[in-house]
């Protein structure tokens, strides 16, 4: 069982990459880079995330590791497959079973590798980045990459924290005890399968964190930038300049000045969806 909705979890700030995002941008990169596409079959990225975050265990099952190409998947003796997808529980058993043949490459310099062991290091280097997302809230990793935590010391605003970072960094403080409280609450709801809690307790870790964030945190635009992300403007915007493209060239053959006409109301909805994306931060 799993809860049902994700919108206030969805607009939790994190620093990521430089920049002050909500969970659902988060998500959506992190599983694209991943698996090349922001969303699985089964599920949003919001939701795998939750799942990544709160139920690990259950995400390492998840095929969200894109192999297109078949050596990659000889070399870690894996099967082949029509969709090229692969769970990190596989990936780490194969991983472990041809150590001897892998660890060699990372002593390589780079120019010496073929292109499938550059990808190999490539995929290993995925597969560290998603263990690491996994054990956030594990107390004995020093896990960095869930900085969800604004730094409250007076220091510069682009100064976040995960929660195992913020002890081992010296930068705890009373208010983040607190709000790593919240997130216990949280997980324990997820969990539980319990909407009314974990919606509660989503839009409580909202507030807290905008509230210690201060000035450097717009939650309206975290909202805008949930808002434009569901309705993927970039997908919208390149629809927009590719038909723009076709209608000016079908111009040249027939109704030239109609085809024209319908070509800059069509450039006119791009230029609309390019601003608004940018406005949210894209």
């Amino acid at each position: 069982m799993f809860v049902s909705d994700y919108d206030a979890f969805a607009k939790i700030p994190i620093l990521d990459q430089g920049r002050i995002k909500p969970l659902d941008t988060f998500a959506r990169s992190y599983l694209e880079r991943f698996l090349g596409k922001d969303s699985l079959h089964e599920m949003e990225a919001i939701e795998w995330l939750a799942e990544v975050l709160f139920q690990p265990e259950q995400s390492y099952q998840r095929l969200i590791f894109n192999i297109p190409n078949p050596a990659v998947v000889t070399a870690l003796q894996l099967e082949r497959r029509q969709k090229h997808h692969y769970s990190f529980q596989e990936l780490s058993t194969a991983a472990m079973r041809n150590f001897n043949t892998l660890h060699p490459l990372f002593m390589k310099p780079h120019e010496e590798l073929s292109l499938p062991q550059q990808q190999l290091l490539n995929l290993y280097s995925k597969m560290r980045i998603f263990a690491d997302l996994s054990r956030s809230f594990d107390r004995e990793q020093n896990s960095q990459t869930l900085r969800i935590i604004p730094g409250q010391w007076g220091g510069s605003s682009e100064l976040w924290f995960s929660p195992a970072g913020i002890g081992v960094q010296g930068q705890g403080s009373p208010r983040s005890a607190v709000f790593l409280k919240m997130w216990e609450e949280l997980a324990e709801a997820y969990r539980l399968a319990d909407n009314t809690k974990w919606n509660d307790a989503a839009g409580k870790i909202r507030a807290f964190s905008l509230q210690m964030a201060g000035k450097a945190v717009s939650g309206g635009r975290l909202s805008l930038e949930v808002s434009f992300n569901r309705w993927k403007l970039f997908s919208k915007s390149l629809m927009c300049y590719l038909l723009a493209f076709l209608i000016v060239m079908a111009g040249f053959m027939v109704w030239p000045r109609k085809m024209r006409q319908s070509a800059f109301g069509l450039l006119g909805w791009d230029f609309f969806f390019m601003s608004q994306g940018l406005v949210s931060g894209w």
